[in-house]
């Protein structure tokens, strides 16, 4: 089981990267949503971004997912559906072919 740690401040998380859906920056703190609840951190994406492995891809300048977490995409429409039903319609297409491109390898397309 892969972790990623991240310090704010004087806090210091560990997090399964299995567990986490996504990081998504809402009134200037980055939310980190994992699958049984929610963190707030001070620490921008361009920080998080660099210690996350390839299952993770930014798919807006606010957000990044956990490809693996991913059970619907829509690619028309840019939108992803979680496995805990969230949706999410923030994926731009400047990232929406890395998505595509995600979903054709596990398809060996």
């Amino acid at each position: 089981m892969e972790k990623i740690y991240l310090r704010d401040q004087e806090r210091f998380y560990a997090f399964n990267t299995e567990d986490i859906m996504y990081f998504l920056i809402m009134e200037r703190k980055t939310v980190i949503q994992c699958k049984e609840q929610n963190y707030n951190i001070r620490l921008p994406l361009s920080h998080i971004e660099p210690l996350l492995n390839d299952n993770f891809i930014r798919v807006h300048k606010s957000c990044i997912l956990n490809l693996d977490n991913i059970v619907f995409y829509d690619n028309k429409k840019k939108k992803a559906k979680l496995i805990n039903d969230e949706h999410i319609d923030t994926i731009s297409d400047k990232y929406s072919c890395k998505i595509e491109k995600y979903f054709n390898e596990k398809l060996k397309i």
